[in-house]
Formats: structure tokens, sequence, C-alpha cells
């Protein structure tokens, strides 16, 4: 349960049960409680009190049944209401609460795991391995998604404002997110995963549906490049959380030997296929290609279709060089790429870059590219 919820119900509780007169005071202390979470924690704090959570839970709950049991029952007893016993009975609560707000309601209102955000699904998979149950991790994007168009809800923004980590790639959803953290007192920790990485471009030499030199950042299609950013993920989480060093270390050596493995399995299907080209509707497939010695064709560039006088060469390239089928992004549905595989007579193949279940995705991407080049 997030933060707002869980202060609105306890405000509810106390101020049910509590005299009238003392409704406001509560509600105004619980506001208070609220604004301090939002405003003035780190993400090293807020991690810090997700560790105590589950310790300090029950205390937290037997307080404030307590708390809330002694104003009900004393309001009872002043049947002939002595305004000053009253008022020092009062007080004496709402001093236990304020002594106990700073170590116990951030405590029971923060999520029970420290969120971590990825900007694409297939990161949640990398997250998870490594991590394990010690964090929730939720995807700035969702599954099914055009990362390119999507525009995340008012309720996704509250969200994003609880990770105490953003593993950020660069997409375009990520740039709304940019300017809520920046807005915030207290952040969560930003890692770029494209820093340091060779990048390829959309613009390259003869690719004439290229409209503008951006940045492919599609990397995590490529096992190779992973490998370098499950290190840099890793790194990233025992920077907040040192405790779990150890298992992290051991869940990378893991995951790196897993990477490694599919990695050795792709090359060696796709082997007598190296120095062949396959067709696309949408440009995902680049790093993929480049790891195994392919050629990428697409028939759009960043959700614009190929430019017209490109099309007559690209149908004679598709030709000359035997291309049976064309790989179709399931989030992007071209009808341009289903027109043209009508009229050449040749099969259509859907598959989602974006499936966090990343190591069988990356087998089926293998297996299609495998049935579409001819030996």
């Amino acid at each position: 349960m997030g933060f707002e919820p869980t202060v609105h119900l306890h405000a509810h509780t106390l101020s049910k049960r509590a005299p009238s007169a003392t409704r406001t005071l509560l509600q105004k202390f619980l506001k208070r409680a609220k604004d301090y979470l939002n405003y003035s924690l780190s993400y090293k704090e807020k991690s810090e009190i997700a560790y105590s959570l589950s310790f300090k839970r029950a205390f937290t709950k037997t307080f404030i049944s307590s708390l809330t049991g002694e104003l009900f029952l004393f309001q009872n007893r002043l049947k002939n209401y002595d305004p000053q016993l009253y008022l020092y009975q009062v007080q004496k609560m709402l001093l236990r609460l304020f002594i106990s707000f700073f170590c116990i309601i951030p405590i029971v209102s923060y999520s029970q795991l420290p969120l971590v955000l990825v900007s694409v699904p297939p990161y949640l998979y990398f997250v998870k391995k490594i991590a394990g149950d010690t964090i929730s991790a939720e995807s700035l994007i969702p599954p099914g998604e055009n990362p390119h168009l999507y525009e995340p809800t008012p309720k996704q923004v509250q969200l994003q404002k609880q990770a105490v980590l953003w593993l950020k790639l660069g997409e375009k959803a990520d740039q709304k997110a940019q300017r809520v953290f920046q807005e915030m007192k207290n952040p969560p920790l930003i890692i770029d995963l494209t820093e340091n990485l060779e990048l390829l471009s959309y613009k390259t030499k003869g690719d004439c549906c290229s409209h503008v030199d951006t940045k492919d950042l599609h990397i995590w299609l490529s096992p190779k490049m992973m490998q370098i950013q499950a290190k840099k993920i890793t790194q990233s989480l025992i920077q907040l959380f040192p405790n779990h060093i150890e298992l992290y270390q051991s869940n990378l050596n893991k995951l790196i030997k897993e990477l490694e493995q599919v990695d050795q399995e792709l090359a060696t299907m796709l082997k007598i296929k190296q120095g062949k080209a396959i067709l696309t509707s949408h440009p995902a497939f680049a790093y993929f290609c480049r790891d195994y010695q392919l050629e990428q064709l697409s028939l759009e560039e960043e959700g614009k279709d190929c430019l017209p006088q490109c099309i007559s060469e690209l149908l004679h390239r598709i030709k000359t060089l035997e291309i049976d089928g064309i790989i179709i992004e399931s989030r992007h549905g071209s009808k341009a790429a289903r027109l043209l595989a009508q009229n050449l007579g040749i099969p259509t193949y859907f598959i989602d870059p974006y499936s966090e279940n990343y190591i069988v995705n990356l087998k089926q991407i293998a297996e299609v590219v495998k049935n579409i080049i001819h030996d």
C-alpha cells in the first residue's frame, strides 16, 4: 500500500473515534506526516525505512490501536465533560503521537519494498534476477504500450515519485519522468544505462529510410551489451542497499553466465546466416544484427514510413537478397508491412522486442531470423 492512502486511513480511524474537539488537530498532524514523507525523505532514507518495515509494523499497529482506543474510552468516561482534564489528556496523547511520528509513521506508510523504476519492460527481467525479492520493480512504459507514443497517467506519475532508483534509457516517456523528478526535493538515484556504450545511429550509410540522425536505444537486444548493463544495474543496487551485496553479486554472476550461454547458442544458430539481411517493419534489431553479423532493412524509421523515392530500391534489395518474410513489431502493427508482404507473397512474423521474458524472447527472434533467411 502506498503512503498517501495509508495516511488517510489512519486519519479517518483517529478522527472517527476521537472527540470532535480533537479531530482538527489530529488531521493536521497526520497531514504534516504525509508532507514529511513526500518532500523530506531522500531515496537513501526511504530505503532504510523499507528495511525496518516488517520488524516495526506490528508495534506501530499496536500503538495506533492503543491511542485511538484511549481517546474513545476517555470520551465515554467524561460524561460531565471537564474541559481542563480533557485538554490535559489530549495533550499527553498528542505528545506520544508526536514522539512516535518520526520513527513509526514513515515506516507504516512507506511501500513494503523500495521501488526500482525501469524505462521498458525487458529491464524488469534483469532487476528481478539481480535483486530478487529485496525490491519491487515497475516499468515506466507498461507492457503492451508503444514506447514511442505512450504518455503516463497521473496515477502512474504518482507511482514514479515513490521510486528510490530509476534505470533510465532515454525513450520519449523518459523525458516526462525526468521533469517530474527534477521538481522533487529528493529525487531517486538516476542511472543512465546508455552512458559509455557505443550506440548505433538510425541514420547509416546507404539507409534511404533515415530521416534524422538519432540514436538507437534498443540496446537490450544485444546479450553482449546487456552484460555491461547488468553490471551497472548491480552497482547501483549495491550503492543503495549495501546489506545485500553478497546476494546481488552472486545473482549477477549467474545472470552473466546465462547471458553468455544464450549468446553462444544464438551465434551457433545464426552462423550460417552471417552476411544476410532481415526485413523489419520497425528498426528495432540493429544491435541484434550487429552481434550476429546480419543486416537490417526497415520499412519505417521512428514511426515514419520509408521515403517514397526509396521504395523501388528497397523492393529490389528484398528480391535480390531473397528475403522470405517480414518481421512486424507487435506494438506497431505496420499496415505498409502487411501490404508489402501480400504483394510479394511472403509471410509475416510478429515479434515483441519489449517482452519482459528476455531469454525466451531472444531465442524466438533468432528462430524467426533463421527461418526467413535463405541459406
